[in-house]
């Protein structure tokens, strides 16, 4: 969900300014909207993207940037699919991304899948998946932890399905860690 509203602030970033010109190829303005405006929401610090050059672009043309990040030296690249709308605009949406503002939702829905498989309702209060910024790695796992019972923490590892749709199935391991 978070990241959608990612998504809608940078089609909003894309003005005229932003549109192709034969100074700027569209590869060279994808870095550029990557590095500003995307680095900037996306909690991540400076963002360092990689583009292909997609060849001569045209309303439809699609292609994937990568972009390595200094917030956690050795975590996976940001993957970001950029498409040329029929205004000639770029639009940018992050394919391996849980920003900061998605996270709540993510405890939220881990909650509740969990309290169903244990049989006992779980606080979304009692899932930490941190406060920080997640570019998830190729095994689509998300790894978090949840306190059921005093003092009892379990490690609980998200496999996600669809970043930007928040669908993931959760599992427990057993036994608890602490």
């Amino acid at each position: 969900m978070a990241l959608l509203v990612l998504v809608a602030a940078l089609a909003a970033a894309c003005s005229d300014a932003v549109r192709p010109t034969p100074a700027t190829s569209g590869p060279a303005l994808a870095e550029q909207l990557i590095a500003g405006p995307l680095a900037d929401q996306a909690g991540l610090g400076r963002l360092s993207p990689t583009c292909p050059d997609p060849g001569p672009l045209a309303v439809g043309t699609t292609f994937t940037c990568t972009a390595t990040h200094a917030a956690q030296p050795g975590d996976p690249a940001l993957q970001v699919h950029v498409a040329v709308k029929p205004d000639g605009h770029l639009a940018l949406t992050t394919l391996n991304l849980i920003t900061p503002a998605a996270l709540p939702a993510y405890r939220t829905d881990a909650a509740a899948q969990v309290s169903r498989t244990v049989g006992a309702d779980v606080a979304a209060d009692a899932v930490d998946c941190g406060t920080a910024a997640v570019v998830v790695a190729d095994d689509n796992v998300l790894l978090c932890k949840v306190t059921m019972g005093p003092g009892k923490v379990y490690d609980l590892r998200l496999t996600i399905t669809d970043v930007n749709g928040r669908r993931f199935t959760a599992e427990v391991a057993n036994p608890p860690r602490a």
